[in-house]
């Protein structure tokens, strides 16, 4: 279990690297490159890391610190 802090950050950064190799990959696709699909994977791992981020925050699948 992660705290809540860690999964936000890692949400955050999921989302950008989403949109960074979707945009890579629409870019090197469209220009014919070679290697468009090393970008289009990418997309799609950094996307399952999102869907599983968002689950853990949906089921409140984490921790927060306790000042006693």
């Amino acid at each position: 279990m992660r705290s809540f802090g860690s999964i936000v950050t890692s949400t955050i950064c999921s989302i950008i690297l989403v949109i960074w190799n979707i945009l890579t990959f629409y870019n090197k696709y469209t220009t014919g490159s070679k290697y468009a699909w090393i970008s289009g994977i990418l997309a799609v791992l950094f996307l399952a890391f999102l869907i599983n981020n968002a689950k853990d925050i949906i089921k409140k699948n984490y921790i927060t610190s306790m000042n006693q």
